[in-house]
């Protein structure tokens, strides 16, 4: 047993003395292979607020841990030197993190104000292909270290920025998360051009070890250091270095001493005569290469499509007011009908984001709060102008039983709920020399005992914009012969097709996005595009790319917009009557009281006042003026902001001037606060 355990220990030491020597024959000799490894990523420097970060902070290093892949090879010059040149794919991405500097004050349920705590996150997209020429020492006949440069060409650079609420507790976006996207997109500079060096140049210092596993391959483990000289982009002292480890499979070319003893020379074969050859054809080889294409006509040597999402939440007062034609109890066509199988299916989330298109559904909003609010009432009061309709009797209570009993048979609002009156004219009368304020005179007013009914409407909207403007498809298509078509589909991962085009065997097509079917596509989906390549023969050659897909979610409220480290506001009061301004009606009462809670001792305020077209236009602008100045004064009875402009602009046409309805929307008031959000202020302005 002890001499079989000594042969077998010997059999063992003979194999590895004959593998070292086999690797030592391996090692001064041309060699080429792959190389998979790793590299910790440390970003150096400081990356501040640009045009394309918004409100970012500051961002002060970061290290990452990606990945790298190619190809090398192994010169050998003499016995001891060889040069290895390397050509790899280097992922040198990093997710910054900074505390949010602006801290804008929230309001809680209790109704107490807190600041909101947030805080940035930045990931970073940095791909680099990198070409490395090293001269290598051969310590011993495995052990060898390295000292040489590195040049790398960035493929992509970009960014995605995202918020996330630290405090207070339970406080969300509008979306009821608490982690939106805020921007994606490639580094640019103040003048909106791109940014990022394309070519990163580093010194790369490795040491490593051959390990042969036969005579013709070889294992190659290595470490290495990369230091780069120049910045990530122009407008950030921000360099990017690597530790890198990495594990290569290299084969031995073959040389004249690998090579076996050639056979002796055969005898001579007698000659075989051969028909002439007939030339073949080779088979066709096609390639596609995708780039994005910016709204400036430049591309990007990628391809991948964001599709950005914006929200906006606008706020749009109701008239209580329905007009009708001269002589008739018939509502007027303008006004949106429905039917009792239709009206359960109303909802004011459904409403567009316009003014008089909201109007136009009063009814239908009235019907459907006093359903949802079953302990409010309604008064009708039904109006007559003598002048156009004198001769029909008791026609200022018909048109206020239409109203209701359009409420009732459509909405099913109890007839008890709601109340008739009537009048000659309405209490505030518009100027009956005109026809323009008669037909505001022959209308329907609606009152109630609960403000939630006339309240305004918050209509919310949403928008979808897709980067880029359009997908370049580069094809190369390589045959003798006559190509017959080469056809282009994109699709998603069901099949669907949402593009298609045809070009040619090298010329360029170009796919524009906004004609692309792309309402349905799924967060992070990858697309395939389809290069279809049909030859004269009718084979089909197929070639596949992928176009990743990423969805970001921006929201804002139409009223309200942040501008550098200022929160603007803007609110519209109306139901001005014709000629009348000394004071705000009961209709905006909540309007006023929302811009009386928003306005602070630092806040600007700008107040313009408007009118319709009726009238003089020297009358009219006195009458902004007035109309604005009700306003200031309200507010400064309740608080005394830092500025207050006011400006009369007379007449305006936000609305059909033509239309009683839009003579009143022109009406109006608009407020305007600028507040700034500063954190060393509390939400009065003083010093903290």
């Amino acid at each position: 047993m002890k001499n079989k355990i000594t042969f077998m220990w010997l059999n063992c030491i003979v194999v590895v003395v004959c593998t070292l020597s086999a690797g030592a024959q391996t090692m001064n000799k041309l060699a080429a292979g792959i190389m998979l490894g790793g590299a910790l990523n440390m970003h150096n420097g400081v990356l501040t607020t640009n045009e394309g970060v918004l409100d970012c902070g500051i961002f002060d290093g970061t290290t990452s841990l990606r990945w790298l892949a190619g190809n090398y090879a192994m010169i050998p010059l003499d016995e001891k030197w060889a040069l290895s040149p390397r050509l790899y794919y280097h992922k040198a991405n990093g997710t910054f993190e900074a505390d949010n500097p602006v801290s804008p004050l929230i309001a809680l349920s209790n109704g107490t104000t807190v600041p909101l705590t947030t805080t940035h996150t930045l990931d970073v997209s940095l791909d680099y292909l990198t070409l490395d020429a090293l001269a290598q020492y051969f310590i011993t006949d495995q052990l060898y270290g390295g000292l040489g440069v590195s040049v790398g060409l960035a493929t992509r650079n970009a960014f995605e920025q995202n918020e996330n609420i630290i405090s207070p507790q339970g406080a969300t976006f509008l979306d009821g998360s608490t982690t939106r996207r805020i921007v994606a997109g490639n580094f640019t500079d103040k003048q909106g051009s791109i940014a990022s060096n394309s070519i990163r140049l580093a010194a790369v210092a490795n040491i490593g070890m051959m390990i042969p596993l036969s005579r013709s391959f070889i294992l190659n483990p290595e470490v290495s250091f990369q230091y780069s000289f120049l910045n990530v982009i122009t407008d950030a002292d921000w360099k990017v270095h690597a530790a890198r480890g990495s594990i290569g499979l290299m084969y031995v070319l073959e040389t004249n001493e690998n090579k076996a003893p050639e056979p002796p020379p055969a005898p001579p074969a007698q000659p075989i005569i051969l028909p002439p050859p007939v030339a073949a054809i080779a088979p066709a080889v096609a390639m596609l290469d995708i780039q994005n294409v910016n709204s400036d006509g430049s591309a990007e040597n990628y391809a991948e499509l964001t599709i950005n999402q914006h929200r906006s939440l606008d706020i749009l007062p109701l008239l209580p007011y329905i007009f009708f034609e001269a002589e008739t109890d018939v509502m007027i066509n303008r006004y949106h009908r429905l039917t009792s199988a239709t009206a359960a299916g109303f909802s004011e989330a459904d409403l567009p984001n316009n003014q008089l298109e909201v109007y136009y559904d009063l009814l239908n909003i009235i019907g459907a709060r006093m359903k949802k609010f079953p302990e409010a009432t309604l008064i009708l009061t039904g109006c007559v102008e003598p002048q156009d309709d004198g001769t029909v009797k008791s026609l200022s209570g018909k048109r206020a039983e239409v109203v209701r009993a359009y409420l009732h048979d459509v909405h099913g609002i109890a007839i008890e709920r709601m109340t008739i009156q009537s009048r000659k004219l309405p209490q505030i009368i518009s100027n009956r020399g005109v026809a323009e304020g008669r037909a505001e005179n022959r209308r329907v007013e609606i009152t109630t005992n609960d403000q939630r009914i006339l309240a305004p409407v918050f209509a919310r909207n949403a928008r979808a914009t897709v980067t880029p403007n359009a997908l370049r498809l580069n094809p190369s298509v390589m045959y003798q012969g006559n190509i017959r078509s080469v056809d282009y589909t994109l699709a998603d991962n069901s099949g669907r097709q949402l593009a298609s085009a045809r070009g040619g065997r090298s010329e360029p097509v170009t796919m524009n996005t906004s004609a692309m079917n792309l309402s349905d596509v799924k967060t992070n989906q990858v697309l395939t595009m389809k290069m279809n390549v049909t030859d004269d023969s009718g084979k089909v050659i197929a070639v596949e790319r992928t176009v990743p897909v990423r969805r970001t979610f921006t929201s804002s409220r139409g009223n309200a917009q942040i501008v550098r480290d200022t929160l603007i506001e803007r609110y519209s009061l109306i139901l001005f009557n014709f000629d009348r301004a000394s004071t705000i009606s009961g209709e905006n009462d909540q309007i006023m009281r929302l811009i009386r809670s928003r306005v602070r001792t630092n806040s600007d305020v700008r107040i313009d006042g408007m009118t319709d077209g009726l009238g003089r236009e020297e009358k009219n602008k006195r009458l902004s003026e007035t109309r604005a100045k009700v306003v200031q004064e309200d507010i400064n009875a309740f608080i005394k902001p830092e500025k207050l402009i006011i400006n009369g602009l007379g007449e305006v046409t936000l609305f059909d001037n033509q239309l009683p309805e839009g003579r009143f929307y022109n009406r109006r008031v608009f407020v305007e606060i600028a507040t700034p959000l500063n954190p060393d202020l509390d939400e009065e302005g003083a010093l903290k």
